[in-house]
């Protein structure tokens, strides 16, 4: 991850912060700010459809029935702390339930009935190596990189 340039008061902020997560022991949520919204209508208020789900499929209920387009390619989806991408357009049937397609898999089958985050999803992480890297211009403008895997 490379944070866009920042002034000092604002990099010691996250300094902080990456200095607090204790290299890998602990972790935190991020999200990507370029996809804070979905680019689907996210037409309804969209839950899980049936406890147990495994694979690459996510049946979804709630949506606004016969809704077109509620999600398409490349949207997130955020259930409890896992984070998906929608692969396909998803339109949503005259009972308002849709079947999504995602990535990756799902890990831990979620409940019946778990509402699904459309915006402002964010990713469970870790730091990868307990390195983290910054840089200051002549200017005091700061650059800071680490690198971050998803907690499983």
């Amino acid at each position: 991850i490379s944070m866009p340039p920042m002034p000092n008061r604002l990099v010691q902020q996250w300094l902080a912060f990456l200095l607090a997560l204790q290299g890998t022991d602990n972790v935190f949520q991020l999200g990507d700010p370029l996809m804070a919204t979905p680019f689907g209508s996210r037409a309804g208020t969209p839950v899980v459809n049936g406890g147990g789900q495994t694979g690459y499929s996510l049946v979804t209920r709630g949506w606004t029935a016969n809704a077109s387009g509620v999600l398409l390619p490349g949207d997130y989806l955020q259930i409890g702390y896992r984070l998906y991408r929608n692969l396909t357009v998803l339109n949503a049937d005259s009972s308002g339930n849709a079947t999504a397609s995602i990535w990756p898999q799902i890990r831990e089958s979620p409940v019946d009935g778990a509402p699904l985050v459309l915006t402002n999803t964010q990713w469970l992480l870790r730091l990868k190596q307990n390195a983290r890297k910054w840089s200051v211009t002549e200017n005091r403008v700061y650059g800071i990189q680490f690198e971050a895997t998803e907690a499983l």
